[in-house]
């Protein structure tokens, strides 16, 4: 008798959903690009996705919320100091998780 196994890989992800002032637009772009890079450089992130519409919707993917939960323990604060000062107060962020 042959079994057959399906192996169906659970991925978790981390969204941010970006608003900026449209005067900053393009400089927050450069720095979001280098940001996400630093990003994925982090052993707990596997790679993202970037949607620009009416705002930059980054949706980092992860192994599992274990991972999400390393990167909250060990890499967000830091991670989300890195904003220059220049877009202090022109930009509003929201974030938010799920798995499939």
């Amino acid at each position: 008798m042959i079994k057959f196994f399906i192996i169906v890989n659970k991925m978790f992800y981390y969204q941010v959903n970006i608003k900026v002032d449209i005067d900053i637009k393009e400089s927050y772009r450069s720095w979001l690009i280098e940001h996400i890079d630093e990003m994925c450089k982090l052993p707990c992130i596997l790679g993202y996705s970037l949607d620009e519409e009416d705002a930059f919707l980054v949706t980092y993917h992860l192994e599992s919320e274990k991972e999400f939960q390393r990167y909250l323990n060990e890499y967000a604060k830091s991670m989300r100091t890195q904003v220059p000062d220049e877009f202090i107060g022109k930009f509003k962020i929201t974030r938010s998780t799920y798995s499939s």
